[in-house]
């Protein structure tokens, strides 16, 4: 057996969520870490996000919440010493920080080692050149690809390759659809619009595979050489969608025998060939014949697949990558879900497992829908099911609660040319209208022809389809348990056969092993389904327990507004419920989240949050009570079905939330409290301010009083908070102390509230309350360092604040500063409005911790992934409301030796007022104008508010 030689490693997290990067890499990190501790190893991480479990004091032995960047992990290993740094958990931020201290030597001159992966494997895929190379080198195909400075020259290279090429300029800021060229015509007459939009008036020409299906195969191999295929999964849509806005399907389903071989082969060849000692997920594009196949990226990192296919198949990625940084060979790594077989035994998989993307482009009224090759979705569900058909009606109710099934409302209302045309397109809701055309009776292998979606999905979509329209014409127990079968909820069937159904039949369950049931299982979980055994109730039966159980409901897949923060509650609720004796169950189908690692509930069953799909859980559990809260509106709104079972709610319920995010009756109760609040005020534009509450009932605790950097017209998930506030007076304070513990009073808050304040003309507003918003909770958590999650767990189960041993009041305010700054992913949406208002945009956030304010905010800005310039241009172009505010600021970066632009109506209140600033026309007005400067790399800082809409600061 391998020994281990480290004592202290290192582990790098990803920092904020960003679209194309969310919690997987949080789950990844927090499963390394554990496996490193299972070892005996002192564990460091770093991290500036603070909604992560990794930040956590109980995961590593040392935190740091700090930005990611070189400098900052140099300053941490100079501190901590540790014998070796994991970067493979902080994705491509993690690598890049990762070669950076290889290529300086500062790792070998502080001894210390990089687990994970190899410096000349990061070095092999960090651009597109070196991984064709590499390629070409191990015998493997690739997509043909170069960027060139003429038209003749992309002709030539066009002809070598072979028509259909795309070309786009190469080397631009800005996003750029590329085109298609058919002919060297299509090339001449594209050309000129690509240079001209490239920074060097260059185009990049590469080989079109568009048309060819998208497979990943994920290959594990330790340092000896022992390599197996993990899984494959396949894109239902073709290559030119990222595979992160495509559904994806585990295993691959339309692969030949022969093409998963050749696949399987080459995937394992390349792990090989790169020396990779881990994961390593290798995306392939195959055309549709199987005649050739090109590798289109190799990632050696833990990523959103890893996190997937772990997910997906039981097989934990991160957890045996980290046993081999060790040194550990594949079959010397024990499998903790059946306890007999280890990590060099490949999953057997008796199921279809299905990824549906969910996107929040509600938020972003001017983003186009259109899906291409640049990610925009923030979320995802997992569904599993005993066909594809049960597993993607399932992964389609958990994107929304309005959404039941694969049959669109809208889409019945559109004409066939309407159909048409949405089939021929990528936007987020084509699936559905592909549905409908099918329902319609639109030619197969027409739909096949527009889409490239494989003839074997459309005909499992007919199947649902056939089984929608016999329910049209009439209900019957055989076809009800057919369309069971297929994924269809009960309230689904009432709605088309227009008959209340009288005897439901419940799901039972099914067991993700690795082992396709070959051996008894020590710690399996489940997905519902509609054979004969339920395989959960069995296991339930075979291992009793004494224990009361609690049923912890999650909030699915993330979107904006519904972000990683209610994740780290609900893990945070978990492990406080198993700390005071009870057993926990969870719901959720989040495949990125923590949560749904399995070693976290005592049981977990990976199904979406319906209704039906929650009272299935509890037929089978038959629990003693729930917790709803931490998973947001969707969970709480279950708490009447839950009681109507016999099942006792903890915490907040569907009336708490209700009576809250009604306003007027929220208003209401303000009135009748004495409470002052927004409502039928003139528009405020004051200063935010927000509470996270700990009630018991009858005493309160508030851990801090956060303030708002931006104006209160800004949504709080938007806004710069900072904790302890700089501005707010003390009898600011103790107004929105008083205000507080009346209406945790009034409503009886037994757990957790959010309270949002505004303070305007020298009063205290109240503007709204949430108990479910769990958006500030982590970053309070670590700011004040108190558990509030375990705290408002326990007083939902009914202890007090007394017996918890806490006092009333509000907490010391400690003596640094934390600031709380919010990501945007706006570069990766097309067309968006980068304005901010009363509508959350923000995909993430970061953390800043100092002695003082202003350094503080300078780490959170940095960890935001702001650059910090200190010369250059700003330019300033203001609404008219917002002028006067300008004049200060424009003058402090004129102080700072900043160089002042400004629209003319501002550059003339500038001037006015002896701050010098020079006019620009704006982009309507002709050129020169505020793009030029763009363009031309003048401005280091853009200044902008809105006239119409929501003011922004």
């Amino acid at each position: 057996m391998t020994e281990n030689k480290y004592s202290k490693i290192l582990v790098l997290g990803a920092g904020p969520v960003v679209i194309g990067s969310s919690s997987e890499y949080d789950y990844s990190a927090v499963s390394v870490c554990k496996a490193l501790k299972e070892e005996g190893i002192s564990v460091v991480s770093v991290n500036s996000n603070p909604d992560t479990i990794m930040t956590d004091k109980n995961v590593a032995d040392t935190v740091y919440i700090e930005p990611l960047n070189g400098e900052t992990v140099k300053k941490i290993i100079e501190k901590e010493l540790p014998d070796a740094v994991i970067g493979t958990t902080g994705g491509e931020t993690g690598l890049e920080i990762c070669l950076e201290l290889l290529q300086n030597g500062y790792l070998d001159e502080h001894g210390t080692k990089l687990l994970g992966v190899k410096p000349e494997t990061i070095k092999a895929i960090r651009n597109e050149q070196a991984l064709r190379d590499t390629l070409e080198n191990a015998g493997e195909p690739y997509v043909a690809a170069r960027v060139l400075p003429t038209d003749a020259e992309c002709v030539t290279f066009a002809n070598e390759i072979g028509f259909p090429v795309l070309i786009s300029p190469a080397f631009t800021p800005d996003f750029s659809e590329p085109i298609r060229c058919e002919n060297a015509e299509d090339i001449l007459s594209g050309f000129g619009s690509c240079a001209e939009r490239s920074l060097v008036n260059e185009v990049y020409v590469r080989k079109c595979v568009d048309d060819y299906k998208e497979v990943e195969f994920v290959a594990m191999r330790d340092s000896f050489g022992n390599c197996i295929s993990v899984s494959s999964a396949e894109n239902i849509d073709s290559v030119g969608i990222h595979s992160g806005d495509s559904i994806v399907v585990i295993p691959a389903q339309t692969l030949t025998d022969s093409e998963t071989v050749r696949l399987r082969r080459a995937a394992r060849k390349i792990a090989d060939y790169l020396n990779i000692e881990g994961s390593c997920n290798v995306r392939f594009a195959i055309n549709s014949d199987g005649s050739e196949y090109m590798v289109l990226a190799v990632e050696p990192q833990l990523n959103r697949t890893t996190a997937l296919v772990s997910k997906a198949t039981g097989y934990p990625i991160a957890q045996v990558s980290a046993k081999i940084a060790l040194g550990y060979k594949l079959y010397e790594i024990k499998n903790d879900i059946t306890g007999v077989t280890t990590a060099a035994n490949e999953p057997a998989i008796d199921y279809c497992a299905v990824k549906v993307p969910r996107w929040s482009f509600e938020n972003f009224d001017a983003a186009t829908r259109k899906l291409g090759g640049t990610m925009q979705a923030t979320g995802e569900a997992l569904a599993i099911g005993t066909s594809f058909e049960l597993a993607l009606m399932k992964a389609i109710r958990s994107m929304n609660p309005r959404t039941e099934s694969v049959s669109m409302p809208k889409m019945k209302q559109k004409t066939d040319a309407e159909i048409k045309e949405l089939v021929s397109g990528s936007d987020d809701e084509r699936i559905f209208a592909v549905y409908e055309a099918i329902r319609r009776g639109f030619d197969l292998n027409e739909i096949q022809s527009l889409t490239g979606i494989d003839n074997y999905y459309l005909t499992k979509l007919k199947n649902i389809a056939d089984t929608e329209t016999l329910l049209g014409n009439g209900f019957s127990v055989d076809l009800y348990f057919r369309a069971k079968t297929l994924g269809f909820l009960d309230s689904t069937i009432e709605k088309i056969t227009g008959e209340e159904i009288s005897a439901p039949i419940a799901a039972g369950y099914n067991t993700i092993d690795t082992c396709a049931a070959e051996f008894d299982v020590k710690k399996p979980y489940f997905y519902s389904s509609f054979d004969e055994d339920n395989e959960a109730a069995m296991f339930g039966k075979a291992h009793p327990t004494s224990k009361k159980k609690i049923l912890v409901v999650g909030s699915g897949p993330t979107s904006i507004g519904l972000g990683t923060d209610r994740d780290y509650a609900a893990v945070n609720c978990i492990n406080t419920l198993k700390d005071f004796g009870y057993s926990t169950i969870l719901l959720n189908n989040n495949p990125a989240a923590v949560s749904t690692d399995p070693g976290v509930a005592d049981t977990l069953y990976l199904d979406p949050i319906t209704d039906e799909d929650v009272r299935n859980v509890v037929l089978t559990e038959k629990p003693y009570g729930a917790v709803l809260p931490f998973g947001g509106g969707n969970a709480v709104r279950k708490s009447e079905m839950l009681r109507s079972l016999g099942v006792k709610v903890f915490g907040a319920d569907d009336e708490a939330h209700r009576r809250l995010k009604n306003k007027i009756e929220l208003f209401d109760i303000l009135d009748d409290l004495g409470i002052r609040h927004t409502n039928n005020r003139h528009v405020m534009i004051g200063k935010g301010a927000e509470v996270d509450v700990l009630s018991d009932g009858s005493d309160i605790l508030v851990p801090g009083i956060c303030e708002h950097i931006e104006k209160a017209c800004v949504n709080p998930g938007d806004t710069t908070t900072v904790f302890p506030s700089i501005t707010l007076s003390s009898s600011d304070k103790a107004k929105i102390y008083e205000y507080t513990e009346k209406l945790c009073k009034e409503l009886k808050i037994k757990g957790l509230i959010n309270i949002q304040f505004v303070i305007y003309d020298n009063e205290v507003y109240v503007s709204s309350a949430s108990v479910v918003a769990t958006r500030n909770v982590p970053f309070m958590t670590k700011a004040s360092g108190l558990p509030i999650v375990a705290i408002a767990t326990r007083l939902m189960l009914g202890e007090t604040l007394g017996d918890i041993g806490m006092g009333c009041g509000i907490l010391p305010e400690p003596a640094r500063y934390f600031v709380r700054v919010p990501v945007f992913s706006f570069e990766k949406l097309q067309g968006t409005d980068v304005q901010i208002g009363d509508t959350e945009k923000s995909t993430g956030e970061v953390m800043g911790i100092a002695d003082t304010f202003d350094e503080a905010l300078l780490k959170g800005l940095i960890a935001s992934g702001m650059r910090i310039k200190r010369t250059g241009g700003v330019l300033v172009s203001v609404a008219d409301t917002d002028k006067r505010d300008s004049v200060m600021l424009a003058g402090e970066f004129l102080k700072q030796g900043f160089k002042i632009y400004a629209t003319s109506n501002t550059a003339k209140l500038l001037n006015s007022n002896h701050v010098a600033a020079n006019s620009v026309r704006k982009i309507h007005e002709g050129e020169p104008n505020t793009m030029s400067l763009i363009k031309n790399n003048k401005l280091s800082y853009v200044v902008s508010t809105a006239e119409q809409g929501p003011k922004v600061n």
